[in-house]
């Protein structure tokens, strides 16, 4: 029996108990379950006076190893105990969410990409004669590894007889036979046809207009990485290509000099 005159005392006494045991519970994360029921309810006596009966103490744990109680309760994380909010320093750094997303983009060599390529030949017939051109062309891989290509293009013709220049417009199939996985390099083979305006007659002694049928070979390499493992980027190009100018004898077999040359030519490739 606790009497009514050593309440104070007792309760003093409970407190501190109570609170020295929730500290422990905070530093190792204790369950605790505090239970203090008195028998005699307010206004209630016994013998008197109140009674505090049925005091349990209930510690369930594998391993409780404090040093000190009266040290402050370690605080493991950014999370407040009591208010379940977060106590970061708002004057902490901060990284901003990444808004870049892969590029999904076909690669050069990959269906459905685009190109315009920028470029300039040099044709010898192994004689006296010699043409060249600047050439635009815009293409696209109408499959993986195959292009195609339409090529517009100014020409100067040093020949026999009189120099004069031209235009041409022509169309090219080109198939990427080899390439690296990421097509950093390529080689390839083409043909294709064109047609060719010119202010005079090429040859000398033919015709104004003429067919320009051709068909070579090349490689394309990256000026720039693969990024995710496909190349986008600008390329440059060379090749070599038969260089044939003909009318197809629209004008009978004398007005058909046709002449044939070995071209070369270099050219760079921007996506388009």
């Amino acid at each position: 029996m606790v009497r009514l005159a050593d309440m104070p005392e007792t309760i003093e006494h409970l407190a501190a108990v109570k609170a020295r045991l929730v500290r422990a519970a905070q530093l190792v994360t204790l369950p605790l379950v505090l239970s203090v029921t008195p028998a005699a309810q307010a206004g209630e006596t016994f013998d008197s006076a109140w009674a505090v009966t049925d005091m349990r103490l209930d510690l369930s744990f594998e391993s409780l190893v404090i040093d000190d109680l009266d040290q402050p309760a370690l605080q493991t994380d950014s999370t407040s105990p009591s208010t379940g909010t977060s106590t970061a320093d708002p004057s902490a750094p901060t990284t901003p969410a990444s808004n870049t997303e892969p590029d999904t983009s076909p690669g050069f060599g990959q269906a459905g990409s685009t190109f315009l390529t920028i470029g300039g030949l040099w044709a010898f017939d192994l004689d006296k004669d010699h043409d060249l051109n600047l050439h635009v062309a815009w293409s696209k891989f109408v499959a993986d590894d195959l292009e195609f290509a339409i090529e517009g293009a100014g020409w100067y013709f040093s020949q026999v007889g009189d120099d004069t220049a031209g235009l041409s417009a022509s169309m090219v199939l080109r198939w990427h036979t080899f390439h690296a996985h990421d097509y950093s390099w390529s080689v390839f083979g083409d043909f294709g046809i064109g047609v060719l305006g010119s202010f005079d007659n090429v040859p000398d002694g033919g015709t104004g207009f003429n067919f320009l049928p051709r068909a070579g070979a090349g490689v394309t390499g990256a000026l720039h990485d693969a990024i995710d493992g496909v190349a986008r980027g600008s390329r440059w190009q060379v090749g070599v290509r038969w260089h044939h100018i003909s009318n197809g004898r629209i004008e009978g077999d004398e007005r058909n000099p046709s002449r044939d040359s070995v071209a070369l030519y270099a050219a760079i490739i921007l996506p388009f």
